[in-house]
C-alpha cells in the first residue's frame, strides 16, 4: 500500500514545490504595490482619451493602441518576475498548464491559481480594459479633474431592463454592459459605469461624425 501511495505523494510534493517556487512569487508580482500604482497612473493619464463615445459601437484606433500599451505593462511585470525567480517563458507556460490540469487536487492553492490566471488574462481582455478606462474617465470628470471631451455631452439614465450578462467570460470579470442611445440620427452603445443601476443617471460625451 505504501508503494502504491508513494507516486501520489511524490506528485503532491512536486506540486507543492511548484506552488511555493513559482505560483506564489508570480501572484505576488502582479499584486506588487509599485506595479498596481503604475497601472493606476496609466489609467489616470490616459482616461481622457476614452471620454467621447463613437456611433455604431465603433472605437478609434487610439483605444487599441492604449490597450496594447496597457498589456505591455503587464508583460513587462511578468518578465521581471520570471527573471527574479529564474524561470523561462517556456517553463512558465508548462507549469501553468500542469497546475491547471491538476487544479482539483490543489486544495486552497486552487484559489491562488485562479486569482493569478484571472489577473493575467484580464490584462489582455479588451472589454475589461475599456471598463477600467471608462470608469476612471467618468470619475475624473465628475471630480472636475477632466473637462468634457469634444462632442455633445448629454445625460443618460440606466433603463430598468438590461440584457443578460454572459455567465462565461474569459477574463473572469463581468464584461462591459452597454445600453443603446439614439442621438441626432446616430446610434451609440453607451457603457454603463461600475456601480450604476437601473434609474441612475450619468453624463456621457458623444462624438458626432463630421459632415461631408
Amino acid at each position: 500500500e505504501t508503494d502504491m501511495l508513494s507516486p501520489r505523494l511524490r506528485q503532491k510534493e512536486h506540486e507543492d514545490w511548484l506552488i511555493t517556487s513559482s505560483l506564489e512569487p508570480l501572484r505576488d508580482g502582479l499584486e506588487d504595490c509599485n506595479f498596481r500604482h503604475l497601472l493606476q497612473e496609466f489609467a489616470a493619464e490616459h482616461a481622457g482619451d476614452f471620454l467621447a463615445l463613437w456611433p455604431d459601437g465603433s472605437h478609434p484606433l487610439l483605444w487599441t493602441l492604449r490597450h496594447q500599451e496597457y498589456t505591455n505593462i503587464f508583460e513587462s511585470q511578468l518578465e521581471k518576475t520570471l527573471s527574479e525567480i529564474g524561470m523561462t517563458r517556456e517553463s512558465f507556460q508548462s507549469t501553468m498548464q500542469h497546475l491547471h490540469e491538476v487544479r482539483e487536487t490543489l486544495g486552497e492553492s486552487a484559489e491562488d491559481l485562479d486569482s493569478f490566471l484571472t489577473s493575467l488574462t484580464a490584462a489582455a481582455d479588451y472589454d475589461t480594459f475599456l471598463k477600467v478606462m471608462l470608469n476612471d474617465g467618468l470619475r475624473q470628470q465628475e471630480a472636475g479633474i477632466l473637462s468634457a471631451a469634444r462632442g455633445e455631452q448629454i445625460q443618460v439614465t440606466v433603463p430598468d431592463r438590461l440584457g443578460p450578462v454572459p455567465a462565461d467570460y474569459r477574463s473572469g470579470y463581468p464584461p462591459v454592459q452597454t445600453m443603446p442611445v439614439e442621438y441626432q440620427g446616430y446610434r451609440y452603445q453607451v457603457p454603463i459605469p461600475s456601480g450604476y443601476g437601473p434609474g441612475m443617471s450619468f453624463n456621457v460625451t458623444l462624438a458626432l461624425p463630421a459632415e461631408s
